[in-house]
């Protein structure tokens, strides 16, 4: 399924980050190391959105699970932050794509911009999140 958000401010995004990446985890994150869930970002906003999440899943979490998530290595992960250039082949059960056409400005050509976008929003199997500001979806109008 697809469900679109797009927010007035950076604040507004991050609150809805956070949302959607608990009910995401309780969604699909098994204990068991099964289910997967990506927030695939712009390079700009790869540190910002990873100290989102991890300060969501610390203050959401038990101690135990909130270590069993950070002690898995990066490619067994359950939780992954990343650019669009790291999913390549890879499958989740959810995906939060955040701020698009940030992710299309930073690409070297429209051609590989096209090709992140593509990825990025063909990676989930059963769920596609995509948030954005306001002024995201007017750069790509």
């Amino acid at each position: 399924s697809l469900v679109t958000h797009t927010l007035k401010h950076q604040d507004e995004l991050d609150r809805t980050l956070s949302k959607y990446c608990i009910d995401l985890f309780k969604e699909f994150v098994s204990e068991d190391g099964s289910g997967r869930v990506a927030i695939i970002v712009p390079n700009e906003l790869l540190d910002h959105t990873d100290k989102i999440v991890k300060d969501t899943l610390r203050k959401n979490l038990s101690d135990k699970e909130y270590n069993r998530i950070l002690q898995q290595n990066s490619d067994d992960s359950q939780i992954s932050v990343c650019t669009p250039e790291y999913v390549k082949g890879l499958e989740y059960d959810a995906v939060i794509l955040m701020q698009p056409s940030k992710i299309e400005q930073e690409a070297a050509s429209m051609l590989t911009a096209a090709a992140n976008l593509y990825v990025a929003m063909t990676r989930p199997t059963q769920r596609l999140v995509i948030l954005r500001t306001q002024d995201d979806a007017d750069f790509s109008k």
